[in-house]
């Protein structure tokens, strides 16, 4: 049992924490706003802006990257920047994939394109939600919003075949990047306005609230992203449902990272996809899953080789049909153990497991399950593809820590200061 005299600042009883805490802005603001706005557009932006003849804006965003992560670090160092539980695990997560890319697939500029933007996001994320929580997330909110409204102006201009050159990059792409993969920023995006709309009114209503969610259904709508449209509707159920009195009590994080373990070992490894398969031919869907059964199929031979270390971050690392090679088995669960075996998936566990530490540590009911379902539809998506760039899903770790820095007046608290039980 935790001692609730040993509770840090954050998890302190929010009645007794005055409201200039959660309200205050920097000395700067639209210095602040503006560094906020440039790293979340250079962390979360696609790499295929050189066909479209803004490859210069690839290799500042690169340096740009690279000097924010060390800067991050540097400021952790030198500042009184507590580190939660969930960070310090994913450095050790990112420390143990760089061995495993070291002893494997010695592909290092791959894997400081994944670990670089995730790490610097996370950090991001730690600094400023100790000091400014709600000040950063609404400018998160902005830069992101502004991203996916041109976005979706991308799309209907070059639905279907894309903005970019077909003859170099396959599917449709658009300014924030291919299809389904929209859903790896419009999801966090949904859960981060969310919060503010908690913490602004008690409820899910507003303006900013409603055009976000617009902006994300149309856009999964237009391209036809099955994944992410079916991501979105558990998402918004599963918040709905949260905004009742009955729901907080229901919605148990160990309850539903169990489902998502079952539904990832269901389809991988037991292929209980082949008992639906008229359901998935009515959605256009054939039962492998568009050929992610031979994905998986190679990746479980891959994990049989080296199943306790892996064979780290490959740019190539599955053969699937028409010997084409793939970086990620579509699998978040077995992409985990082809990169770093047994070991790493031991410490996503973990990973995990510190998410739902800082769930029960948090009293703020409705936002804490805000952020639950949006990790929770988040994993739901992930059984079924691996996206390598997705720094905002490794933030929503970090945000779970502050659940109770986007308070109202009216805020719901869980009795036990220590426990959250309700």
């Amino acid at each position: 049992m935790i001692n609730p005299s040993s509770s840090s600042r954050a998890r302190a009883p929010l009645q007794s924490i005055s409201r200039e805490y959660y309200t205050s802005e920097p000395k700067l603001p639209w210095v602040h706003g503006l560094f906020v706005w440039v790293s979340i557009f250079a962390l979360v932006k696609p790499d295929s802006l050189v066909y479209i003849g803004l490859g210069w804006l690839d290799s500042v965003a690169v340096l740009f990257d690279t000097a924010l992560l060390v800067g991050l670090l540097l400021f952790v160092l030198l500042s009184p920047t507590k580190l939660h539980a969930p960070i310090l695990v994913l450095l050790l997560f990112w420390i143990l994939v760089a061995i495993s890319t070291a002893f494997g697939s010695a592909e290092f500029d791959q894997y400081l394109k994944m670990a670089g933007p995730s790490i610097a996001m996370c950090l991001l994320f730690e600094i400023y939600l100790q000091r400014y929580p709600r000040f950063f997330l609404k400018s998160v909110v902005i830069v992101l919003l502004v991203l996916y409204s041109i976005n979706l102006l991308t799309i209907i201009v070059y639905f279907p075949e894309g903005m970019y050159d077909t003859a170099n990059v396959s599917g449709d792409n658009y300014f924030m990047g291919f299809d389904n993969g929209m859903i790896i920023n419009l999801l966090p995006l949904c859960g981060f306005v969310s919060c503010i709309a908690y913490s602004n009114r008690g409820k899910l209503r507003g303006r900013l609230f409603w055009f976000t969610l617009t902006i994300t259904v149309v856009s999964l709508v237009y391209v036809q992203a099955i994944t992410g449209i079916v991501q979105i509707i558990i998402f918004l159920v599963l918040l709905f449902w949260s905004s009742h009195d009955y729901g907080p009590r229901i919605l148990k994080p160990i309850l539903l990272i169990i489902l998502f373990f079952l539904i990832a070992l269901g389809l991988t490894v037991f292929r209980v996809q082949h008992l639906f398969a008229g359901a998935l031919e009515d959605v256009g869907k054939d039962v492998t899953l568009t050929g992610r059964d031979g994905l998986w199929d190679a990746a479980l031979s891959l994990v049989a080789e080296r199943p306790w270390v892996g064979h780290g971050v490959s740019s190539q690392a599955i053969v699937g049909t028409n010997d084409h090679f793939y970086a990620h088995p579509h699998s978040l669960l077995l992409d985990t153990l082809v990169k770093g075996g047994i070991v790493l998936l031991a410490v996503f566990i973990l990973l995990l497991i510190t998410f739902v530490i800082e769930f029960y540590r948090q009293r703020n009911v409705n936002v804490r399950s805000i952020v639950l379902v949006c990790l929770f539809a988040m994993l739901i998506g992930e059984t079924v593809t691996s996206y390598q760039f997705k720094p905002l899903f490794w933030a929503l770790f970090v945000l779970i820590g502050y659940a109770d820095s986007f308070s109202w007046t009216g805020v719901k608290l869980s009795k036990n200061p220590a426990l959250g039980t309700s």
